[in-house]
């Protein structure tokens, strides 16, 4: 039997030398020897992959992880909202459903309603405003968002040890010295700057968070976050070039990495779903 060390080591280097792979891939391909033209149009791009995989690698597990442990405050406020709603309609559990169902369709229909009012050109505008977008980050910008996305993942980093505990709840992390309000409000704010600089960087990223810490889970079966975010960290850098040479080089830039990305992560999320009801 395989010692589980060496599992680890064997996919983190296997993950590490694909992405490494394929990171080459995307700034040597259709060079045609112009290596220095290449590296200035395709470096930005690729400063924005990494910059972006470490923003929603650390704050995706991290949030995940302090939710997991604030699971009481939810289920509370789930009860006290069910209970509620159950009182004012006897009970019925589809009705719920269907008020949720309803409510959805209704401020999409709005949204809709909204966008085919508006004028053409800004209509333009939101659209490219809705979607990540790759091609469009200023330098001046990225250099900032560098700042800031690395203070942040050092923050998430740090306290990597008490997120470690955190996962078992605070009564146990209390009981072992620490303090779990503070600790939660030092990430969520780490938390809420990088995901916000990522998404001033490129604009929203739909399902990217979601696919990066599912996999994380996947590869490392370990508790370890500074090992959970290192897993992150390459997979998302993998996922987005990985879908930029898609883009670019399989669709002839006739679709949008934003798109690719939600395409996989729906597909994904529901491969989930089907595959853990089918565990139970």
């Amino acid at each position: 039997m395989i010692n589980q060390s060496k599992v680890f080591r064997l996919r983190l280097i296997l993950l590490i030398s694909i992405t490494l792979i394929t990171l080459a891939t995307y700034l040597a391909i259709h060079t045609y020897g112009n290596w220095e033209f290449a590296l200035l149009l395709r470096g930005k791009k690729v400063l924005a992959f990494i910059l972006v995989a470490i923003a929603l690698s650390t704050s995706t597990i991290t949030f995940q992880t302090l939710s997991h442990s604030q699971l009481l405050i939810m289920c509370l406020f789930c009860v006290i909202l069910f209970s509620f709603f159950m009182n004012k309609t006897t009970n019925n559990l589809y009705l719920l459903l269907m008020t949720g169902v309803i409510s959805s369709t209704f401020f999409s229909s709005i949204s809709t309603f909204l966008q085919v009012i508006m004028d053409p050109n800004e209509y333009d505008l939101l659209q490219g405003k809705l979607f990540a977008s790759f091609a469009k980050v200023q330098t001046n910008h990225l250099f900032i968002g560098a700042i800031l996305i690395i203070l942040a993942s050092l923050v998430q980093f740090y306290f990597a040890p008490e997120l470690d505990i955190l996962h078992l709840g605070n009564v146990q992390a209390t009981s072992l010295g620490i303090n779990p309000l503070f600790t939660q409000r030092m990430l969520l704010f780490s938390v809420a700057l990088s995901t916000g600089v990522a998404t001033a960087l490129v604009g929203p990223t739909i399902f990217l968070g979601f696919i990066i810490s599912t996999l994380s889970y996947q590869l490392y079966a370990g508790y370890q976050h500074k090992w959970l975010f290192i897993f992150g960290i390459f997979v998302g850098v993998f996922a987005l070039v990985g879908g930029q040479l898609l883009v670019e080089h399989v669709f002839q830039l006739k679709t949008t990495i934003s798109t690719v990305i939600q395409f996989v992560g729906g597909c994904f999320f529901i491969t989930k779903i089907l595959m853990e009801r089918n565990w139970r």
